[in-house]
């Protein structure tokens, strides 16, 4: 399975997860380092589903819900997401592996027996694995509530 990082997160943390990634036959790439750099929200499923990568893994630190049509738009083009949403963990290069690495193995284990695309939402607690339908009840949930 071929992962791709875009460019919120590190690719000093690619490279460390990399090594995991390998462990279970997988490769992880970050967007710079393929020639992607800079390339824009709605270009990235195409990039994803033309250049066969399986899943993408993102930070999403502010608007989760302003993100619903980057993840649908992912999701429709076959591909999974992974959602790194830190808290209050600082995302340096040390906080992106600290909170990946112990659920890489996990998130590309769900991926892998999926059927169809998943989307990962990884915290320092653990992960949570969304359908679409759940994360837009979610995201209207935050935007209704008091």
């Amino acid at each position: 399975m071929r992962l791709l990082l875009d460019e919120q997160m590190s690719a000093v943390a690619a490279s460390a997860l990399s090594a995991l990634a390998a462990a279970r036959g997988s490769t992880v790439n970050h967007i710079v380092a393929i020639g992607h750099g800079g390339a824009q929200d709605d270009d990235i499923p195409e990039l994803c589903r033309t250049n066969d990568y399986a899943a993408l893994i993102t930070i999403n630190v502010k608007d989760f819900g302003a993100r619903l049509h980057y993840y649908t738009a992912l999701i429709a083009a076959g591909v999974h997401v992974g959602v790194v949403r830190p808290g209050k963990l600082r995302m340096d290069d040390g906080g992106q592996v600290g909170i990946l690495a112990p659920r890489l193995g996990q998130m590309i284990a769900l991926w892998s027996e999926s059927n169809s695309p998943l989307l990962i939402k990884v915290t320092h607690g653990g992960i949570q694995v969304r359908s679409l339908e759940e994360l837009a009840e979610e995201i209207e949930g935050h935007r209704l509530g008091p």
